[in-house]
């Protein structure tokens, strides 16, 4: 071929749009529910975070769901003895590994000796058996599930690249960046991630949707993550800005994108080769050759051989992997990770119009290599020698405008200047685009109405009246306080309303304040309103995703009325994703501010169209407004609703019509905790959260009986007014993880707190016993919380008893002198040197000082912040900031109408 023909025929070469994909690992019954075979820790921190997030990523990526359903015991080594999964948490001991197949086998023995418990597919008692409820999807993860448009998959390793098929799937759609997140970080994350790297992705661990049962382990494998395959961490917070970016980034450059096809030019020298059209054309050019099949190196020997992992820039060179769309285009500042050490910082391309990057992968392998299909994943086909040369480039000499025939399907290259003003202009426009009382809001039959006409102090006063509860949702509980008010009927039957939560508070009768808020509501939106969820929001952190409320037992035809009290917060609404687009903004988004006093209106179509959440407000106060500092960032939310589903509590029945029957002579019985009815009802709610035309009588028509999917265990305390006993006592119970209900003493008689389990088989009286009790149960008891460590210790109570019996006694004498023993512990955790009294672990002897150092602080202000006590005040700042004291501090606070 003429040299000049085939440099053509390369620079006629299409630029490949390259994708991304989420990887979302193990999410199942097993490791996030509380009576799961292998439960991690706070699984609340994540699980929550997910719906909102493959929502927003489902737009620029592919959403991957992958179970494992064990098969057959998997090794924990490769074939290099190098660890596959991370079971402890110190460094590799790479002295005594030894290679071969050999080694291998030796490796093995001893593995299967003694198996560690997170080894969940090679031990004796393996998890996610098949034709079990811990192989299954949660509640939550089902709802977020689109079975349209995402993919889901079974695996029977640790790694879910070992699945016959993945690795392909994933090159046919081109994707080359892998996010991941998943239940075990230092097993199924780890696994799949040193996959990912040896296949040529790219790696961003989702640093907040990653669970773990030992800290230690967990920082050890992203540690080695970072530095050994050159994992990037990011936030949910900070994907959902970068999504957001370049959803706007598409639509500039849409918008700014030259014609896509120009008058063709005279055949030339240079231009009389046919252009190539089609992956086919690429595909003729991706320089493949035989290569003998390898096995994974070993993590010491990718220790030992570090690759290149610098940017370059070169004129006209583009890379197959390298997307001339994707973020880079524009400058763009995310906050540093500490995850990011290993890679090279992200940086912005010059504004030529051929100045492109090159983008070379990790051991100077072609991101398009991959697995022969049907074979393992520890075997991988290489392209050729490790090389940093592109496997796909094409040169251009022509000016933008020079677009070849037969190019009409190509997209040019937008100038990033143009880029960067466009997009300015769109965030400037969404940051001002709120609506009023005087706008159109959604589908039209939404509004929003300022300066109700409410009781005075009915913040305040719905704070005093309310009888607060805490929720659990999975094994954790949720940061808000909440309550469900109802209006009750003779027969004591309440409306009922389902939505995708594991519980469903407990209904009480509207109390004065709510009835008077409910009373205005009434007469506003014009009908019946039965039920309301009533939160209380601590601060601008506290959102609520995107969704649709569910109107399986809300009356067809009504509307949704929220009343908000207290700070200003901003609800967004967005056009589903299912919903059609006029192709140049993309999904609709609106804005509407909500002070206190005002009530937002949502219609029924506006629900089933479009989404609605509150993002959380993450600016500094400085930059807030007075009415979004209001009322120290507290914001009590009121949602009422018409309710037609109704439940009988003595007859546990069920009718209405979200139910099975809809007349209340032919109420059926209430079904609790049902696998098959959860999932049923579970399918049924993330339909309705999809799609934008929504078949009710198709969906919800038949009704469903299932109200709580999980039953709860809860414990009962009876107070004994002693702020130092009680508050031990919560704080070690919340700490586990242990639903409470604490009660105050009715009669003088009881001098001390009383623990009762939730069994009822137990009872144990005084703070101290109660704290020894909870740390000897077995993590295995029933009584114990299961994915929540149990505090333990013990060993410096008499020291800790003794303090407490001298603050009482110095509380007596009224003297105003100097509490002296604050020395002698400050000295004592000076001398230990350690985050807590008996190590880097809190325990309860922790949580039996923190009490009485927080009643000294109390009166006389001596301990926080004082530069005479150091280092007793960095211990006491440091549990001061931990969940269970916020939490019970909260709770004590509400119960003395603070």
């Amino acid at each position: 071929m003429n040299p000049l023909a085939l440099f053509s025929s390369f620079s006629n070469l299409p630029s490949i749009e390259t994708r991304k994909a989420l990887l979302l690992l193990d999410f199942q019954n097993d490791f996030v529910r509380p009576n799961g075979r292998l439960p991690v820790r706070k699984t609340l921190d994540f699980i929550d975070l997910i719906p909102g997030l493959v929502q927003s990523f489902r737009r620029t990526g592919e959403i991957v769901w992958v179970r494992t359903q064990y098969e057959g015991s998997r090794p924990v080594v490769d074939d290099y003895g190098s660890e596959i999964i991370i079971t402890s948490a110190g460094p590799l001991d790479t002295k005594n590994q030894k290679k071969g197949r050999h080694g291998r086998q030796e490796n093995r023995s001893d593995v299967n000796d003694v198996v560690d418990p997170e080894a969940f597919l090679s031990g004796p008692e393996p998890a996610c058996l098949p034709q079990t409820a811990g192989v299954q999807f949660p509640a939550p993860i089902l709802a977020a599930i689109d079975h349209d448009h995402d993919i889901v998959i079974e695996k029977s390793d640790y790694s879910a690249l070992q699945s016959p098929g993945m690795v392909l799937s994933l090159r046919s759609r081109f994707v080359t960046e892998l996010y991941i997140c998943g239940s075990l970080s230092n097993v199924s994350v780890y696994a799949t991630a040193l996959d990912a790297a040896q296949q040529g992705f790219a790696i961003t661990l989702i640093e907040d949707c990653m669970g773990y049962r030992s800290f230690a382990r967990h920082e050890e494998a992203v540690r080695r993550l970072a530095d050994i395959v050159g994992a990037n961490g990011i936030s949910v917070q900070e994907l959902l800005e970068e999504e957001d970016w370049e959803e706007t980034h598409e639509i500039a450059h849409a918008s700014t994108a030259h014609p896509a096809a120009s008058q063709p030019k005279p055949l030339t020298q240079s231009n009389m080769t046919p252009p190539p059209s089609g992956i086919e054309n690429v595909l003729d050019h991706l320089a493949v050759q035989n290569s003998p099949i390898t096995k994974r190196s070993s993590i010491a020997e990718s220790v030992a051989t570090p690759s290149p992992n610098t940017t370059v820039y070169s004129t006209g060179i583009i890379e197959a992997d390298d997307n001339p769309y994707d973020d880079d285009d524009v400058p763009i500042v995310l906050p540093p990770s500490k995850y990011s050490r290993a890679r090279g910082t992200r940086e912005a391309r010059t504004s030529g119009t051929n100045q492109t990057r090159v983008r070379r992968t990790k051991s100077g392998k072609s991101p398009s290599s991959s697995r022969r299909p049907g074979s393992s994943a520890a075997e991988s086909v290489t392209l050729g020698r490790a090389s940093t040369s592109p496997v796909l480039t094409t040169t251009s000499h022509k000016a933008p405008n020079d677009v070849s025939p037969g190019s009409s399907a190509l997209k040019s290259l937008p100038s990033p200047p143009i880029a960067e003003a466009s997009y300015a202009k769109k965030k400037k426009k969404i940051a001002n685009d709120y609506l009023g009382p005087d706008d159109s809001i959604a589908e039209g039959d939404s509004r929003i109405v300022y300066n109700l006409d409410l009781p005075t102090d009915a913040f305040e006063k719905i704070q005093k009246e309310v009888n607060w509860q805490k929720m659990y949702h999975l094994s954790g509980q949720v940061p808000r306080l909440v309550a469900v008010q109802g209006l009750i009927a003779r027969d004591k039957s309440f409306p009922i309303y389902r939505h995708p939560a594991d519980e469903s508070p407990i209904l009480e009768l509207f109390t004065k304040t709510v009835d008077a808020v409910r009373i205005c509501a009434e007469q506003i939106v014009g009908h019946p309103l039965n039920h309301a969820l009533i939160q209380l929001y601590r601060d601008g952190q506290d959102n609520i995703s995107e969704h649709s409320d569910k109107t399986l037992d809300i009356v067809r035809g009504s509307s949704i009325v929220n009343v908000s009290l207290g700070a200003q917060r901003v609800m967004t609404l967005r056009t589903k994703k299912s919903a059609p687009t006029d192709g140049e903004d993309g999904r609709h988004k609106q804005q509407v501010p909500m002070p206190h006093g005002s009530m937002f209106i949502l219609g029924p179509q506006s629900n089933t169209r479009w989404l609605h959440g509150i993002r959380p407000d993450k600016r500094p106060e400085s930059e807030k407004s007075h009415e979004e500092k209001a009322y120290n960032g507290e914001r009590i939310s009121l949602t009422f609703r018409n309710i037609g589903t109704f439940i009988n509590p003595e007859r546990g029945t069920i009718w209405g019509q979200g139910a099975v029957s809809k007349r209340a002579d032919a109420a059926r019985k209430v079904i609790h905790g049902d696998a098959s009815e959860a999932e049923r009802l579970i399918r049924a709610f993330g339909s309705e959260n999809r799609e934008t035309e929504f078949d009710w009588d198709a969906v919800y028509g038949r009704g469903f009986d299932v109200v709580n999917f999980v039953e709860p265990a809860v414990a009962h305390l009876t107070l004994s007014g002693d702020p130092i006993a009680d508050m031990r006592v919560r704080l070690c119970l919340t700490e586990n993880g242990m639903r409470y209900i604490a009660q105050p003493r009715k009669t003088r008689d009881i001098q001390q707190i009383v623990y009762t389990s939730p069994d009822r088989n137990t009872v144990i009286t005084g703070d101290i016993q109660i704290l020894l009790y909870l740390a000897s149960l077995d993590p295995n008891s029933e009584l114990a919380r299961p994915g929540v460590d149990v505090v333990r210790g013990g060993n410096h109570l008499i020291q800790i008893t003794q303090l407490g019996t001298a603050w009482h006694e110095y509380l007596l004498s009224g003297s105003n002198a100097e509490f002296g023993l604050l020395s002698s512990w400050n000295e004592r955790l000076r001398e230990a040197d350690q985050h807590y009294i008996a190590g880097q672990a809190l325990t309860i002897d922790d949580i039996a000082l923190w009490p009485i150092l927080h009643q000294i602080e109390i009166q006389k202000g001596a301990i926080s912040g004082s530069s005479r006590y150091p280092y007793l005040s960095t211990y006491y700042q440091r549990i001061e900031k931990r969940g269970c004291v916020r939490v019970v501090m909260n709770e004590i606070a509400h119960e003395r109408g603070c």
